[in-house]
Formats: structure tokens, sequence, C-alpha cells
């Protein structure tokens, strides 16, 4: 379990952090850049797609008690709140230093915390890319516009269905670190909203 818990931690530290405007806050202070994931209501919207369904067999079990119901209560219910939980209270943020040219990512969950500094290139390149994301069988599909930069680690933002917002992100981004930008999107996906 404890090699669960540290392949998520890890993961979600390398993970695309989202610039969209609703979701995160970015501040300047001496040098220093935040990137913070907020709470959004798409993700208590899916905590409650396990939650619910873990309550509900919680108190099937107690007004219909067996063997065979306490002992899938016991199994299922556990994953299931586990999962409500990481989608719920999981909270990502990159923190940049300019002036010692580091980035810290960190990623939460309740009051246990991982962080993992890495140092950042004198000169690179931030590049903003777009690729199209299959969807499932009710919706077309989404624009995912990735801002990266290199070489290093832990500069990794997205947004979806934004090109203004992605390049305007990636443009701050660029001026903050004096990296140059490079725009990779194809002219006929740079008109979203």
């Amino acid at each position: 379990m404890n090699r669960l818990i540290a392949r998520f931690f890890n993961e979600g530290l390398d993970a695309s952090l989202s610039v969209a405007s609703k979701e995160t806050v970015i501040q300047e202070q001496n040098g220093t850049l935040y990137i913070t994931s907020k709470q959004s209501s798409m993700r208590c919207y899916f905590a409650a797609l396990f939650a619910l369904p873990c309550l509900y067999y919680l108190y099937y079990s107690f007004t219909h008690p067996g063997i065979t119901t306490v002992a899938i209560a016991l199994i299922v219910c556990p994953i299931l709140m586990f999962t409500a939980l990481l989608l719920w209270r999981v909270e990502a943020s990159k923190v940049i230093y300019n002036k010692q040219r580091l980035i810290t990512s960190r990623l939460r969950f309740f009051s246990y915390m991982k962080e993992v500094t890495e140092p950042l290139a004198m000169n690179g390149t931030i590049a903003l890319t777009w690729r199209w994301e299959a969807g499932g069988s009710e919706t077309t599909g989404f624009n995912v516009y990735t801002i990266t930069g290199t070489p290093g680690k832990g500069l990794l933002f997205s947004t979806l269905n934004n090109y203004v917002e992605a390049r305007a992100f990636a443009e701050r981004l660029a001026i903050f670190l004096g990296f140059t930008l490079e725009d990779r999107v194809p002219p006929e996906h740079r008109n979203d909203r």
C-alpha cells in the first residue's frame, strides 16, 4: 500500500497543472510565481460519484445485514471512499523561484504533503502545443493546449479548449523566466474562445 501511495504522489508531482483561470491562482511576489490548483465543481462532482454509492451501500448493509452484504461493504466501501477523498482533497501547486532558478512542485492530501524541487536553466524555451483528445460516446472531444518549459523538469501546464488563456499564460511564463516562446499550435486551432 505504501508503494501505491508513493507512486500516486510521484506521478502527481510530475503531472501537468491546469492553468484555467477558474482553477488556479497566479501571483507574483519578490521574483516568485505561485500556481495553485483550487477545488473545482467538476472535481466535487466526480468525488460524489464515488462517495454516494459508498454511502448507499453502507446504509443498505446496515438495514439488510448479512455476511455477504457486510463482507462486500468492507471491501468495496473503503476503496470508493478513498477514491472520493483523493478526487476531493488533493491539491497541487508549483512555485517558481526566478532569482534562485528553482521550481518546487507540491502535492497535498489533507495534512500530508510531498514536494520536489528542481533546478531551472538560465536559458530555455516555453513551448505551447496542441493536441486533440477524443471524448466519450456523448462528446466529440476537446482541445488540449500544453505549456512546457525546456530544458528542465516541472514546467508542465495545460488548459482545455482555450487557446487565448493558454497563450497568455505561456507569454507570462516566458517573460517571467526570460525564456523564448515557441507557439507550435496550428493556425486553425488558435481561435478557441
